[in-house]
């Protein structure tokens, strides 16, 4: 009977050890690819400022942006309406 649970304690052990370096085996494996992965979108990042020195679209401006009454009133009729409903 001790035999058993000495053989036991044995068998754990070296399923322990192997657990213990599978998990470390797992985890540098993550550790390794998320610095990867912080290091190529910060060299993006830079490659990215460095071409592109200009806006990519000019600002769009409109000429008349005041809207006139009859918008004014639509928009507060569709607000009303959208309460009321609510």
């Amino acid at each position: 009977m001790i035999r058993q649970y000495l053989c036991l304690g044995e068998h754990m052990d070296s399923l322990i050890s192997q657990g213990l370096t599978l998990m470390l085996y797992g985890m540098t494996t993550v550790v390794l690819f998320l610095v990867l992965l912080v290091v190529a979108m910060r060299l993006l990042a830079w490659f990215v400022s460095l071409t592109s020195s200009k806006p990519l679209s000019s600002p769009v401006t409109i000429p008349n942006a005041d809207p006139d009454e009859a918008t004014i009133a639509v928009i507060s009729a569709a607000v009303q309406r959208y309460r009321d409903r609510a």
